[in-house]
Order: structure tokens, then sequence, then C-alpha cells
């Protein structure tokens, strides 16, 4: 397989021009600097009028990988049985209500709540007449 990139030969490896140099665009290798070899000749740019480098189409030859799928696994010992959940009790019936008991005692509870805003308010309300009246005075 042939690729087109400068500095990749068959199999993604990189490969090297004559003389063990890396081709352009191939960074060379740390602490080799070649035979007056340039350390920044892989960051420069590429000479005007320079073609990009294309990606060849895949080998034609080459057959597409198969996938076997996952490994067999282990069987399970002899005489195993899934988990069995054990049924819960029915619900038990529960005892009846008083309506009318549980009406009666929400309106006392009301008439109670409302009994105790009305006083907070009051309450509310002198303290701040007496507060008003110093401000004033």
């Amino acid at each position: 397989m042939t690729s087109s990139h400068p500095g990749h030969g068959s199999a993604g490896r990189p490969s090297h021009g004559s003389g063990g140099q890396p081709s352009r665009g191939q960074r060379p290798h740390s602490g080799s600097q070649g035979q007056g070899g340039d350390a920044e000749a892989y960051w420069r740019r590429p000479p005007e009028g320079a073609e990009p480098a294309r990606a060849s189409p895949p080998d034609e030859a080459t057959p597409e990988p198969v996938y076997p799928g996952p490994p067999r696994s282990a069987p399970p010992p002899s005489g195993w049985r899934t988990p069995t959940v054990v049924e819960p009790l029915p619900a038990r019936t529960l005892p009846e209500q008083d309506i009318a008991a549980i009406e009666a005692e929400e309106r006392e509870a009301q008439t109670f709540t409302y009994g105790v805003a009305l006083l907070a308010g009051a309450v509310m309300i002198i303290i701040l007449v007496v507060v008003c009246a110093r401000l004033v005075s």
C-alpha cells in the first residue's frame, strides 16, 4: 500500500529518504541532526506553489475485516437456576374511617388557625402604630 502523504511509507510507518534523513514534513529523531540537518526544518512552511498532500483511496484488494463475534462464555454449573423472589403477602385491609368526625376536626383546626392569624395581625398593627408614633414625636 502506498500513501501519498510525504514521509509515510507502507503501513503508516515513517519513510526516510536517502541518507536516513526524514522526508519533508517529518520531524527528525531526537538527538539526530543528520549530516548538515536543520532542527527547524520540521517547522518550516512548505515552499510556495507546493501541492498539498492528498490521501490515496484504500487498496481495493484488501478484504474488509470480519468480526467473529464475542467469545463464548463458560456454561453455568450443573443444577444452577435463576434466583427466585418470594411473593409478598397480600395487603391487609385498613380500618374504616369516620368521615363525619374527620370533617368536624378539620373545621375546628381551620377556626383555630384563623383565630391565631387574626391575633398575630392585630399584634403587628399595634407594634406598627407604636413605632410610627415614636418616629413622629
